[in-house]
């Protein structure tokens, strides 16, 4: 035997610390990402915790100054002076009520304004401007009003909102129910600056904060107008969503109370796990020099292993080869020594019994050089024997047809001759004569039909039963001279077989019906098809003379008939064929009778997967 080269790649030395390093490096790799992932929820979990209560402190902080504010509009519109002035409007009471809403304006803001019910605005208190700034202007008030806090409105790239309090007539019997004598209307603007500057403080830089109202229609990052978050702003909660750009965030939404507002907080992904980022890179850092020390460890150690495992392979791979007998240093008191004292015994025994099989197989050898001669001389007794069974079907070919066709041919001769004179009983001789030579023709020829039956080659491939049986059915009904039959021929399958001789069966078949029925007014031929998952059956019933079931072993051997010849003509080798070609297929045959009541012809076929439902 032929020693296999082993490459550095395939051998253990090589591939023993390799495995280990690689097993050290994907522990550590399952452990660093297991981390990881912990670390990277926990944060996730922060960073949620984190925006939902900043959210949250914003939306208290903004409800609380819009509840103050709010309070402060409601005592004004309560002041004596404010209510001096809807009751009886002049100079004097006009003063008293700007005195009044002048604590209320706020500098580089739009004014306070004070309405009667009929939407007539009265005063405008302006508060103090700023130097050097300019305050923006929003499109001016307008009615109807309604009480409370509107929602943000933007124009001209300006966010504005407006606080409305009722002011009414003290005098009723219950505060609140006198009658409305006007509004307290103030407009306030958005200021960026400040405001950026407080939620820094609370949310902490790179934290994006849009406030708006919780229809959706207009938000703001308190820089500009922008579309609102990719979620239900009027419902406070947490939400994960991709900006348009591709960045991923965690935002949480919160309802500013007493308010048509909502603010909301979100955090990228990328300054929520920076911190687990940079605990990985440097994790990943120690386990690089974790697998470094792994690796030599590993290498130090499988040398120990791998060494005396290499001679022990290269020890058997010379006995694999042929070497007469191959041994290995025995000199460790571990394992792999007891490993290797195993080893040289076996050897020693594989080396006595190579020896012992040897000779066996010497011994076999020439015992089947014996067979085969034997073989050799029964294929060649074969072989003649088919040349002589060629030889009979050339014989029963040629030399049989000879004297028949001179039998045939003479017996012709002399009726024509002397026909006048040959009386009835002379002339019932000379038919009987052309009879039988006739009959020993056909005989001859289904004989020889019969022989070439189990040599033909076969071609097999898809059969359609259905439309095979119509092709028989017109063939032999050209020969009925105007007998009545009624043919009920059901769906018929197609199978798996040769086509030419299942014609065949199937006209052998078809033809005997038709014979043995044809003492009925009516013939009655039925062909159907059925079986199970292995096999189908075909089927041919007929009304005829029938025959008793003691003798159906008969029925399809070569010259067995149950009819006499004057009854039914025939030679006896139908049947014989159509059993011959249902074998070859793999099938079965067999049939079913009573004298005077009919009989029916089955025969099988093995299903196959070309095999297909009756048609």
């Amino acid at each position: 035997m032929k020693r296999m080269p082993v490459s550095s790649w395939h051998s253990l030395r090589l591939r023993l610390p390799l495995l280990m390093s690689a097993l050290t490096a994907l522990a550590l790799t399952t452990f660093l990402w297991m981390a990881y992932r912990q670390v990277g929820g926990a944060l996730g979990r922060v960073g949620a915790t984190r925006t939902q209560s900043a959210a949250d402190q914003i939306a208290l902080m903004l409800s609380q100054t819009t509840q103050q504010r709010i309070a402060d509009l409601q005592r004004a519109a309560r002041s004596a002076g404010v209510l001096g002035y809807m009751r009886n409007p002049n100079d004097l009471t006009a003063a008293e009520a700007r005195q009044r809403l002048l604590p209320l304006t706020i500098a580089n803001q739009p004014p306070v304004e004070l309405w009667d019910d009929r939407g007539v605005r009265l005063q405008a208190v302006v508060g103090t401007a700023t130097p050097g700034e300019e305050a923006p202007q929003p499109p001016p008030a307008a009615p109807p009003f309604a009480s409370g806090v509107s929602p943000f409105h933007a124009a001209n790239g300006i966010m504005f909102w407006d606080t409305v309090i009722d002011v009414r007539d003290e005098q009723a019997e219950s505060p609140g129910s006198g009658s409305r004598l006007g509004f307290i209307v103030s407009r306030r603007t958005l200021s960026p600056a400040q405001a950026t500057e407080v939620f820094v403080h609370l949310v902490g830089r790179g934290a994006v904060v849009e406030l708006g109202n919780q229809s959706g229609d207009v938000w703001t990052d308190l820089t500009k107008v922008v579309p609102p978050p990719p979620v239900d702003v009027s419902k406070p909660g947490l939400a994960e969503y991709d900006t348009p750009d591709g960045e991923r965030r965690i935002g949480a939404a919160a309802i500013i109370r007493g308010t048509p507002w909502s603010i909301w907080v979100a955090l990228p992904h990328a300054t929520v796990f920076a911190p687990a980022r940079a605990f990985l890179t440097w994790m990943l850092m120690v386990g690089l020099f974790v697998v470094a020390a792994a690796a030599i460890a590993a290498a130090v150690i499988s040398a120990r292993i791998t060494t005396p495992l290499h001679d022990l392979t290269d020890a058997a791979e010379k006995i694999a080869a042929g070497a007469p007998l191959a041994r290995v240093d025995v000199r460790r008191r571990d394992e792999i020594g007891r490993l290797g004292a195993a080893f040289n015994t076996m050897a020693e025994q594989v080396h006595g019994v190579q020896r012992e099989l040897e000779a066996r197989v010497e011994q076999r050898v020439a015992e089947l050089n014996a067979v085969n001669a034997q073989l050799e001389k029964r294929v060649a007794e074969l072989n003649a024997l088919s040349q002589e069974l060629e030889a009979f079907s050339y014989s029963v070919s040629h030399d049989l047809r000879a004297p028949l066709r001179h039998i045939t041919g003479f017996a012709s001769m002399l009726e024509g001759s002397a026909g006048p004179t040959l009386d009835d009983k002379d002339r019932r001789y000379l038919n009987t004569i052309s009879d039988a030579a006739r009959r020993m023709g056909r005989l001859i020829d289904d004989l020889l039909v019969f022989s070439r039956m189990g040599r033909q080659e076969m071609t097999h491939g898809e059969v359609d039963l259905g439309a095979l049986v119509d092709d028989v059915r017109r063939e032999v009904g050209a020969d009925l001279n105007g007998r009545a039959v009624a043919w009920n021929i059901h769906r018929l399958p197609i199978v798996e077989g040769d086509a030419s001789t299942l014609r065949m069966a199937l006209t052998n078949l078809m033809t005997n019906a038709l014979k043995y029925s044809g003492t009925r007014a009516t013939a009655e031929i039925e062909i159907g098809a059925n079986g199970g998952p292995d096999e189908t059956v075909v089927f041919v019933r007929d009304n005829g003379v029938g025959f008793d079931m003691e003798y159906a072993h008969k029925l399809f051997g070569v010259f067995q008939r149950l009819h006499s010849t004057d009854e039914f003509e025939g030679t006896g080798i139908g049947l014989a064929n159509v059993r011959r070609i249902v074998h070859r297929h793999g099938g079965r045959v067999w049939a079913e009778g009573a004298v005077g009541q009919g009989a029916t012809f089955f025969f099988s076929l093995p299903r196959s997967e070309r095999s297909g439902d009756p048609r």
